[in-house]
């Protein structure tokens, strides 16, 4: 997909929570191109964390809270159409609010791959590409089965996805099959 041998700069992966399947995807992914490429520089951090650390607990907490407490109401707001409405004008503000961190975070590093294991880290990094006209290449790997709303930004190069169906549910979304790789789910 990427051949990196002709890349100079360095590699940044993005997740949320440390405990959480988008880490692992994460670590799994930094396993893969280490050992294609020992001497390239991987940065794996928590987008959360890094880019607002009081958000990030907060959001931790009501999301915990919410699958284990109410799980339906998590299934309501997971991929509702009229919920991601509702909170385009809050996620499009937080993600101009932030980019400058990522800017600051990609200028520093030399980055010229961000990969994205979460929704959240991949819009700021997607409103920073838009701004600034960077030529970074931008990678979602969408860890779960069916790709939600959330993860939808013009400004994504590649899509990773578990399977077929989950292609057929992002062209559904607007996005062009020539973006979409089915690699499934990193995983060792």
């Amino acid at each position: 997909m990427i051949n990196y041998n002709v890349m100079e700069g360095s590699i940044l992966l993005m997740y949320i929570s440390e405990m959480s399947g988008h880490h692992y995807a994460t670590l799994s992914i930094e396993r893969a191109i280490k050992s294609q490429n020992p001497n390239v520089k991987v940065m794996n951090i928590n987008g959360f964390k890094y880019i607002s650390p009081i958000m990030e607990k907060i959001i931790n907490t009501l999301y915990m809270n919410a699958i284990n407490s109410f799980p339906q109401l998590w299934d309501f707001l997971y991929d509702n159409p009229a919920v991601e409405i509702k909170l385009k004008g809050i996620r499009e503000s937080v993600n101009r609010k932030k980019r400058d961190k990522i800017k600051r975070l990609v200028e520093i590093n030399n980055c010229k791959v961000v990969i994205c294991s979460q929704a959240f880290p991949c819009g700021v990094v997607a409103e920073y590409k838009k701004k600034y006209f960077s030529e970074l290449i931008l990678i979602a790997v969408v860890t779960d089965f069916t790709p939600h709303s959330y993860w939808m930004y013009e400004e994504v190069d590649f899509y990773i996805v578990a399977s077929e169906c989950a292609k057929e549910a992002l062209v559904k979304k607007g996005v062009s099959e020539g973006k979409i790789k089915v690699f499934g789910i990193p995983v060792d």
